[in-house]
């Protein structure tokens, strides 16, 4: 098949992008073509610190003009991508919808895409249960990357400082100074400052893994954590809970999170990390490709 993913021109350095990119690269290790649709000049794309297959297309669009014809499936990477296929000439019977999150918290018209009669792809039980997807495809990880080396851990706690409104990142900066200034070893990192590899060497440094986000529909980064015996300590939110059962903190309560940080360090060596499995980019793309027949 011919398969077109319609990307946001703001793809970035994120979770969301790193997944279409896993999937895209699959996909084509399977022998489809694959291209990323951008409908801006100012995407950076090609910065983005994940890996493209040499295969994988970037063809731009103009987001008010008619999408590039010639695929055989088009796909919805975010709501503003929506409504351009929406309003494209292209047969509906073609066009999908991937939901890596419910949009309601980003934009109120987010919701409104949600009633076009596109084939839908969720990513998680509960983002499904809100768009009415017919599919899931769990986000990947590799496990050449992330893994237990049982390497000593020098650092107390890992945060990744990301100034986005949903990440809740001052609360996250003030925990970490409180956390700092009692003596433990805390390692900030300004997000998008590191390759992949560097973050699973920084997770297998750690004891344990903070975030403070307050709307995550399936969160990576604490995956990638577990996948290298670093303990995940998280905000209550829809996303999380479906994924993880260990070190929940329910609110910003900075004293509960602290509490929690050191019950999961004091824990650790009775930590069972094997309960948790995770999708691979192989099953992945094999999952996506099922969803696109």
């Amino acid at each position: 098949m011919k398969i077109a993913f319609v990307v946001d021109g703001q793809m970035g350095c994120n979770g969301g992008s790193k997944v279409i990119l896993q999937i895209s690269n699959g996909l084509i290790e399977r022998g489809h073509e694959v291209a990323l649709l951008t409908h801006s000049r100012k995407a950076q794309i090609s910065g983005v610190p994940h890996q493209f297959h040499p295969a994988l297309k970037r063809i731009e669009y103009d987001y008010k003009g008619e999408l590039p014809a010639g695929f055989d499936r088009y796909i919805a990477t975010h709501y503003l991508t929506t409504f351009p296929l929406e309003r494209s000439s292209i047969p509906r019977e073609i066009k999908y919808q991937f939901s890596q999150s419910y949009d309601d918290w980003i934009a109120p018209e987010a919701v409104d895409t949600y009633a076009f009669d596109f084939v839908r792809i969720a990513n998680s039980e509960w983002v499904r249960a809100k768009v009415h997807g017919a599919f899931i495809v769990k986000p990947p990880f590799d496990p050449a990357v992330f893994y237990d080396d049982r390497s000593e851990r020098i650092y107390d706690i890992l945060y990744i400082d990301r100034d986005e409104k949903v990440k809740n990142n001052a609360v996250g900066l003030s925990i970490c100074k409180w956390l700092a200034m009692a003596g433990y070893k805390v390692k900030v990192v300004k997000h998008g400052s590191c390759t992949e590899q560097q973050m699973a060497d920084l997770y297998r440094a750690s004891k344990t893994y903070l975030t403070t986000s307050t709307q995550e529909a399936n969160p990576l980064t604490p995956a990638e954590a577990l996948m290298c015996g670093c303990i995940p300590i998280v905000r209550s939110n829809a996303g999380v809970l479906e994924f993880y059962d260990a070190y929940v903190v329910p609110d910003d309560d900075t004293e509960k999170f602290v509490a929690a940080i050191q019950r999961a360090i004091e824990n650790r060596p009775r930590f069972d990390f094997s309960r948790f499995s995770f999708n691979t980019p192989e099953r992945a793309a094999a999952e996506f490709e099922r969803a696109l027949q």
